[in-house]
């Protein structure tokens, strides 16, 4: 009867102890390939998709339609704007100068907004989250070679 006991309480704590544990391994790499695809499905099947540079969101300061070729370089790099790991984001610097901006056949726009200030990012639909390090560099190349201004650090 003991062994019975012994045997349910090992098998209770190790489901309390392992289950989140695993969901905190698994979860996170769940996130960021939900992230990917949306991004990578947004900007892919859009009817049209500009870079801009702003000061008001509402009155961009410099815009750039992009080509194919360039919309294919952008879907190479967007994926390295999205971390592998997450941390909870309590900046209160999150203030965009730079987006992308997809826009479908229906009229419906999918923005990736981009504040190099801070290293932080937004698309529709998403918290605040890192830039990493390889997507920052990534996306400010990308920037230069469509001549829009950016940060020089």
């Amino acid at each position: 009867m003991k062994k019975k006991w012994l045997r349910r309480i090992l098998v209770l704590a190790a489901v309390f102890v392992l289950l989140p544990g695993l969901t905190c391994a698994l979860l996170p790499g769940y996130v960021e390939r939900t992230r990917r695809e949306q991004i990578l499905r947004e900007i892919g099947s859009a009817q049209t998709v500009r870079v801009e540079e702003f000061d008001d969101p509402k009155n961009p300061k410099k815009k750039h339609e992009l080509t194919a070729a360039e919309r294919a370089t952008l879907l190479k790099i967007l994926p390295s704007i999205v971390p592998k790991w997450y941390r909870l984001v309590l900046e209160l610097c999150f203030v965009p100068r730079h987006r992308i901006v997809a826009r479908s056949a229906n009229g419906e726009e999918f923005t990736i907004e981009i504040c190099f200030e801070c290293d932080l990012v937004q698309h529709t639909g998403s918290e605040i989250y890192d830039l990493p390090k390889a997507g920052r560099a990534a996306v400010l190349g990308f920037l230069r070679e469509i001549d829009i201004p950016c940060p020089a650090r």
